[in-house]
């Protein structure tokens, strides 16, 4: 499979300790998940949208262009069901973390998400943005374990 991205960790500390913002692409085409994206930013989440799209047949290109470090993907997004979405991104030489985010009437697609690879699965309930806010904690300190630092001989 093609690249899709460089092989340069993309969540380490820069020189000032500051992470850089999460890169997001939001499959979804329900407004809730971007309303809790949208607290999270506000609360000081570093998270950079870096696409969107709301159909699944016009989302494959787009999301592997944009090389994001995360993907949110609604669990009933027209087009495509979630599960192929999720084995095709984890194919990518570099493959995002996958959070699916779904309507608990749609629960029953939790195993099924998972074994296609996804890292998260949550519902959309009042919650969403906490949930979300810890399933991205989770994430990032997991990249960061993953990252060894480089040190220098002068």
């Amino acid at each position: 499979m093609k690249a899709n991205r460089d092989q340069q960790p993309r969540l380490a500390p820069t020189r000032d300790g500051v992470r850089p913002a999460i890169r997001t692409f939001v499959l979804d085409d329900d407004p809730f998940t971007f309303a809790a994206l949208t607290q999270l930013i506000l609360a000081g989440e570093r998270i950079e949208i870096v696409g969107a799209a709301t159909d699944g047949r016009t989302a494959f290109q787009p999301a592997a262009m944009t090389s994001p470090d995360l993907v949110l993907i609604g669990g009933q997004t027209p087009g495509i069901d979630a599960m192929p979405v999720i084995g095709w991104l984890k194919q990518l030489q570099n493959p995002p973390a996958v959070f699916v985010v779904t309507s608990p009437d749609n629960r029953g697609s939790q195993t099924g998400c998972l074994a296609s690879g996804a890292d998260a699965f949550l519902l959309k309930t009042g919650n969403l943005s906490v949930e979300l806010q810890a399933a991205i904690h989770k994430f990032v300190l997991s990249r960061s374990r993953k990252e060894k630092p480089v040190r220098r001989s002068s």
